[in-house]
Order: C-alpha cells, then structure tokens, then sequence
C-alpha cells in the first residue's frame, strides 16, 4: 500500500466492528502503513477498508478497498479478508498450503438441500432447504442439515463453504460464490484459508503477506 492514506471506516456503535477495527489498524501500522479509523463511512482515502455491506460498502466498493466479511470457518475469532474489483470481492487462485479445516470425504447420495443467504428464497429443485437463522429460526443446526444431505445448492451463503467441506457436492449459479466452479476441493480451500484470518493474525499485520496489492480502479 506503500505511503497512500487508509481509512478503516467503522461504525462505533457496534462492539465487534469497533474491536475488528483495532486489530486492523495495529496491524496496518506494524507495516508502516499511514492509516485511521473513521466513524464517517464517507471519509476520503487513497485506500479504504470497509467492515461488512452496510456501513460503507456502497460508498467504496468501486474504489480500491480491502472488504471485511464473516468468516469462512473459526467465526467470530477469524474473519475473510478480500479486495474487491467492480463491487466484487477478488478470490485468490493457485496458492501454497496454508492451515485449513480437514476435508470430508465426499458423499455419494442425492438427497439435497437449499442453503439460503439473508433475505434469500430458494431456487429450483431440492428436497429441503434451510433459511439464514436471522429470517427464520430451524430446530436443526447447520452440521445436522449437512449430514442428513448429500448435495447443497445456493448462492453466495459461507453455508456452503461448510457443505463443501463435509464433502456435499455443491451447487451454485453464482459465480462470485465462494464454491464457483470448484474442480481440485484441496486447491480451493488451500486458496480460501488465504482469505481467512485470525484477530492474532490481522493485528500483526501477518494477513498482508497473503492478500496481495489492491485493484487498481484506474
């Protein structure tokens, strides 16, 4: 990021923002990077960090902006870390190892089940399907839906991150999800783990050697 101005815009009035903030910001000075904290999700910058698509994600999402997101496994102790091109979050591809959960093998059945994202209904063919547990509570955890079902079909849900790994073939007709067009389960999560970091690993600033420089919107 070299000597460009960063801006960690943060709404106070949530603890975990305000905390993932401070780690962000230890970390970023470690580097020597020239960065604050902002309650203002309109603060100017050269590079801008946002925290989830509510607070100042529509303001910056075409600039150069490094995009905190939930976990894609170890929440609420990690967090995904991308950058975004065009409003969209930047996968890494063709990674060396890094630490990642153990992979199930993969299930031969056909049972399947919809995994929906918030506010999300679901689309085409399945035999069940589970609501994000903020628009409807299920009697059933995540881990138990996923065992009963062999296929998993959704979006951009982190659900089906889970389902990949507990060896569900997924599905998905977006290909920003997360499991788009996975064809080598070891190398894409290799190359997720790259994306998934500890409070630990962001406040000493370990997460920078693995997410590469910015897109450049110019």
């Amino acid at each position: 990021m070299g000597n460009k101005s960063t801006v960690i815009h943060c709404n106070r009035g949530l603890a975990h923002q305000v905390e993932m903030a401070g780690c962000l910001l230890g970390g970023l000075r470690k580097r020597g990077h020239n960065v604050t904290i902002s309650g203002d999700p309109k603060a100017s910058a050269d590079i801008h960090v946002v925290m989830g698509p509510w607070f100042a994600f529509q303001h910056w999402k075409g600039a150069q902006t490094l995009y905190i997101d939930r976990a894609y496994w170890g929440d609420p102790e990690c967090v995904s870390i991308s950058w975004l091109k065009d409003g969209e979050k930047v996968f890494l591809k063709g990674m060396p190892r890094r630490k990642h959960p153990r992979l199930k093998p993969m299930k031969e059945g056909g049972r399947s089940i919809y995994l929906c994202d918030y506010g999300e209904q679901p689309e085409g063919h399945y035999d069940s399907v589970r609501y994000h547990p903020a628009q409807q509570k299920s009697t059933t955890t995540l881990k138990q839906d996923l065992k009963a079902h062999d296929i998993a079909i959704g979006r951009r849900t982190t659900a089906l991150v889970d389902a990949a790994i507990q060896g569900l073939r997924v599905e998905t007709s977006d290909p920003r999800s997360p499991v788009w067009g996975i064809t080598d389960r070891k190398q894409w999560i290799t190359d997720l783990a790259w994306h998934n970091w500890s409070k630990d690993e962001i406040s000493s600033g370990e997460f920078l050697d693995g997410i590469g420089q910015p897109y450049t919107t110019e």
